[in-house]
């Protein structure tokens, strides 16, 4: 295995687990998911995991990618 991807266990339901229980860990091989958004992406690579991984935070509705929140996504960890 060379990356393992840490969710709430309900994929596409847009909620997030206990980030907490990450800390202290070392997360060089880990893929965040859960409840990603442009509101807690900043939070989520702050806590140093080897990727994010984004889906219905960034849907207008099941399935249905949405380009503007996509783009703030990418425009709020650009500043970061």
């Amino acid at each position: 295995v060379d990356r393992y991807v840490f969710d709430n266990g309900d994929g596409g339901t847009g909620q997030r687990f206990d980030w907490s229980l990450l800390q202290g860990q070392t997360l060089n091989n880990v893929l965040l998911a859960g409840g990603l958004s442009a509101d807690n992406c900043v939070e989520a690579a702050q806590l140093g995991c080897a990727g994010l991984d984004f889906n219905s935070g960034v849907e207008s509705a099941p399935g249905i990618k949405d380009a503007r929140k996509i783009a703030a996504v990418f425009q709020t960890l650009r500043a970061y």
